[in-house]
């Protein structure tokens, strides 16, 4: 993935604003998205978060890197029909602005936390280059996180991990993505089950 030079570590730009793995086709779990664009006016004062460089090795692994210890779910076992639902209730989700809808994945909400956005609504919807991006979650509050494009790959890097936490998604939870300005997302969640359960940091040594 995206290897730079200029390294930047988690906590360049991982807080909230108030206060590594090879992405391949087997992990985007897109389920939806719409096909309107944002108008030119709308792609202007994106935050870059590096510069690309042609003629680079692959720009990232370590670029925006944010493992952090890996969540355990508390939640009882989900059954098919629950998670058809949550699916279901997305589908009435509509916008103006483009979309694209994932199913969460345990690499996404659990371990690695590196969200795969897919690539074609990243191509035309999103930015070319590595930047900085605003995540706004139901409650309003905005997150910073890291935006990596590079060839055939779109994903949420750095920062996507404590928005995870914070909004404590869990597998099989869908989420809406929300272009609203190029560098800011509105997250729209829809749960597997409506009580929230907190995640909590697993000890492989308490299995």
């Amino acid at each position: 993935m995206l290897v730079d030079h200029n390294f930047l570590s988690d906590e360049d730009f991982v807080t909230p604003l108030r206060t590594t793995d090879v992405i391949s086709k087997e992990d985007l779990s897109t389920i939806n998205s719409s096909d309107d664009a944002l108008d030119g006016t709308q792609r202007r004062n994106v935050r870059p978060l590096i510069s690309s460089s042609k003629g680079t090795k692959e720009t990232s692994a370590m670029l925006g890197e944010s493992f952090s210890a890996p969540l355990k779910s508390q939640r009882r076992p989900v059954t098919q029909k629950e998670l058809d639902r949550a699916l279901e209730m997305s589908k009435s989700f509509k916008s103006t602005f483009p979309f694209t809808t994932l199913a969460m994945r345990d690499s996404y909400c659990y371990h690695h936390f590196q969200l795969n956005l897919p690539f074609y609504f990243a191509k035309e919807h999103m930015s070319k280059v590595n930047m900085k991006m605003t995540l706004w979650d139901p409650e309003g509050r905005p997150w910073t996180v890291a935006y990596l494009y590079y060839r055939r790959r779109a994903s949420l890097r750095s920062g996507w991990n404590k928005f995870s936490f914070a909004n404590n998604l869990e597998s099989g939870d869908v989420c809406i993505f929300e272009l609203i300005k190029p560098d800011e997302m509105r997250v729209h969640i829809f749960r597997v089950l409506d009580q929230v359960t907190p995640l909590i940091r697993f000890n492989p040594r308490n299995k």
